[in-house]
Order: structure tokens, then sequence, then C-alpha cells
């Protein structure tokens, strides 16, 4: 019988020997590699580690040295605390609820402000338009006012004013027919007289005598002022007569010319004022 060969470097022993050497290598090429931080927080995760173990075993200590009487104070500070920490649980709880009903609250301010903003630009959008409404208004009375004096339809006017409690009269005589239009004939072919004032109540009675032509009548006139009586002088010694003469009142083209001041003294006493020159368009008032 042939004898067997043994091999004492079989497929085993070599795998086995080819992991360890792996192994060398392994260690002599990556354990160099790492750097001296890296092996520092590794000492330092083992340190910690050491130290957390001895924590665990001195509280461990601690929890079989303490007294009872001492155990129990400690769980009564800790009870107390847990009741510190309900009650200010609880008023925490209470601060979010009053919380949440202020924001409620400032919602509904702020709605009402909203509500009272838009108010405020409503009323603002009718004061405009009211405002717009009264410039129309202005603009159509204006406009009505066009060839009117004192609400009067007319192309021409002699106005007299004075402030005093004295019966003045007015004249406005056509000096081509010598007609007179005054407080006896106040209706004329050339013009008419509006009112006759034969006493004031007081000094804001701003009453006035109106002599108008509704159509211009183109002529010369004599203007003329006096008292009428000693009975209409009533307390007053004098009346101030002032006014004036307008052609076309009210539009672009009026001309308005004022007459000197006329102080009357005496019942009776007519003075004239001038003589009036009426055309189409124009008018002169030639003053004595």
């Amino acid at each position: 019988m042939e004898r067997k060969e043994i091999n004492v470097f079989g497929t085993s022993f070599l795998d086995l020997l080819s992991g360890a050497l792996a192994a060398v290598i392994i260690l002599f090429v990556i354990v160099p590699k790492m750097s001296s931080a890296d092996q520092q927080a590794m000492e330092e995760i083992t340190q910690a580690g050491i130290q957390v173990t001895e924590l665990a075993e001195m509280m461990q200590q601690l929890e079989n040295s303490v007294p009872q009487e001492q155990f129990d104070a400690i769980m009564q500070q800790i009870e107390e605390l847990q009741n510190t920490i309900e009650r200010l649980s609880e008023q925490v709880n209470t601060m979010q609820q009053q919380l949440a009903q202020s924001r409620q609250e400032n919602e509904r301010l702020r709605q009402e402000i909203e509500q009272l903003r838009q108010q405020a630009e409503q009323a603002e959008q009718q004061r405009q338009r009211i405002a717009e409404l009264e410039e129309q208004l202005n603009r159509q009375r204006q406009a009505s006012q066009v060839g009117r004096i004192f609400g009067v339809d007319a192309e021409l006017g002699v106005v007299c004013l004075w402030r005093e409690n004295i019966d003045v009269d007015l004249y406005v005589t056509d000096l081509n027919t010598n007609e007179t239009c005054f407080y006896h004939k106040k209706i004329t072919a050339f013009g008419q007289l509006n009112e006759d004032i034969t006493s004031r109540e007081n000094s804001d009675d701003d009453r006035y005598e109106l002599f108008y032509q509704r159509h211009i009548k183109p002529g010369r006139y004599r203007i003329a002022v006096n008292i009428y009586s000693q009975a209409s002088m009533s307390n007053a010694s004098s009346a101030h007569v002032e006014g004036y003469v307008t052609l076309h009142p009210g539009k672009a083209n009026e001309i308005k010319i004022p007459y000197r001041r006329i102080t009357l003294t005496t019942p009776g006493q007519m003075v004239t004022i001038g003589v009036l020159t009426v055309t189409e368009n124009n008018i002169n008032l030639q003053q004595q």
C-alpha cells in the first residue's frame, strides 16, 4: 500500500494565515492614520463612561446612606415643589385664558375700528357730496341772480340807503318827458319803485329804496332825494344817504357807479344826486 504524503499547510490553515495577515495589515494601515483629535475624543468618551459608572455607584451609595428624616425632608421639599409647579401651571393656564380673551377683545376692537374707519370714509364721502351739492346750489343761485338786483329782475337799478329812522324819499325823473317815479307814483313808463321806506325800527333795519328798469330804456334821468316831513324825522336830526347806480347787475359786463354821500337835515329839502345817462351798454352819472 502506498503511503500518503502529509501536507501540514492545508487550505484551512492558509485561509487562517491569510486572515491574520490581513488583520495585521489593516492595523498597520488604518490605526496610524487616526488623528490625535479623534484619539482624544475616544479617550474622553471612555473617561465619560467611567465617570458615569462612578456617578451611578455614588448615587447608589448616597441613597443607602441618607437618613430617613433627611429623606423625608427631601421628599417634603419635592412635594412642595410639585405643589408650587401645579400652582404655577394653574396660573399659566389662567394667563393663557386671559391672553385668549385679550386676543378676542383685540380682534373685536379691531373690527369696531375698521367699521368706524369705514363709517368715517362714508361720512367724508357724504361731506364731499354735500359740498358738491352746495357748490352746485351756489352756482345755480348765482346764475339765478344774473340780471337781478336785490332779488328783482332788472337791467338797471338806482339804490338809495340810509340808517336813520327818517322817511327819506327817492325821486327819479325822466328828463325827456318830465315824468317822475317816486312814492306817490311807483310805476311809470320808464321804470318803477320797489318800496317806500317811511320808518325804521332800529339801526339793523337795512331796507332800501330801489328804482329799477326791467329792460333798458335809454335816456337821461335826474336822481334826487329828500325828507318827507318834520314828523318823519323822529328823534334823528339828519339822514345820511348813500347808494349807487348799476347796469346789468350780476353779469360779467356789470357797471356799478357809487354816488356821493348826502346829508339831509330839513324836511322838504330836495337834493339832486346827479343826472344819469343810460344807453344799451353803458351808464354815466354826472354828480352834482
